[in-house]
């Protein structure tokens, strides 16, 4: 008669399976430990803003890896029942031998390299429990206010700034307005203008100022040959004593005319 010993030895492939992807759970552990403690001093510097999701991750993983444990130790006591029958059919004593050790073991515990990850996988829960989480979670309020403020104030520079580019495109449409397209060049024509008007005052000012002065001298030379032609009449015609001659003054005196003795 053959002897068939697969089942215990699928068993034992599980087993080593369920041992593998606890070592991978504990690694990823060990990881997530390592970036919770990263994540945790992160907030006591005051910058760190994912750290629930950090401890979230961690808290999955974990489930994940006692669901897989769980799994295993259930498959371990399915695979028992298909050796218990085989060993019913007639199989070799070594394979009853064999499922009853698997069977003590897992009764009565892991083997000792699970019992290492399943620690592991202890210590990092001690670590998080350890973590002062009251503390942790007033900072992070602390720097989710923080963010909401300058969440606020971005929102509000924002706004002024969409303020400010609304005019300056009223400026710019003032700018290619006629009013004010090519405005240097009016500028430049104007300032020609301006000086050119500016000399012009100034050159008719120095003729007023001319011939304001040659109109008095021409004034004061008619008024001296009229008093000469007065003078000559005078002197003519009066032959009193008390009157020696007449003339007309320019200027601001209150009469038009003087007599001299």
């Amino acid at each position: 008669m053959s002897l068939h010993p697969t089942p215990v030895y699928r068993a034992r492939d599980k087993a080593r399976a369920a041992e593998n992807r606890l070592r991978t759970t504990a690694q990823a552990c060990r990881t997530d430990l390592r970036a919770f403690s990263g994540a945790q001093r992160d907030v006591e510097a005051g910058i760190a803003k994912n750290l629930p999701d950090v401890l979230e991750s961690i808290r999955a993983r974990l489930q994940e890896a006692e669901t897989t444990v769980a799994e295993n130790e259930a498959g371990a006591r399915e695979n028992d029942g298909k050796v218990l029958m085989s060993d019913k059919q007639g199989h070799h004593k070594k394979v009853l031998k064999d499922n009853i050790d698997y069977r003590a073991l897992a009764r009565h515990g892991c083997p000792p390299e699970l019992k290492d990850k399943k620690k592991e996988v202890a210590d990092v829960e001690k670590e998080i429990s350890k973590t002062d989480s009251e503390n942790v979670r007033g900072k992070i309020e602390d720097i989710e206010e923080e963010r909401l403020g300058k969440t606020q104030t971005r929102a509000e520079l924002k706004g002024r700034l969409h303020g400010l580019k609304g005019q300056i495109r009223g400026y710019e449409a003032k700018l290619n307005s006629d009013t004010y397209r090519n405005i240097e060049e009016k500028h430049r024509r104007k300032m020609i203008e301006h000086r050119t008007t500016e000399m012009a005052v100034t050159d008719l000012d120095k003729y007023w100022t001319a011939l304001d002065k040659a109109l008095l001298r021409f004034h004061t030379m008619k008024i001296a040959d009229i008093n000469k032609i007065i003078r000559e009449l005078w002197a003519m015609t009066y032959s009193g004593e008390d009157i020696d001659m007449i003339e007309i003054v320019s200027g601001d005196d209150e009469d038009s005319g003087k007599a001299k003795r």
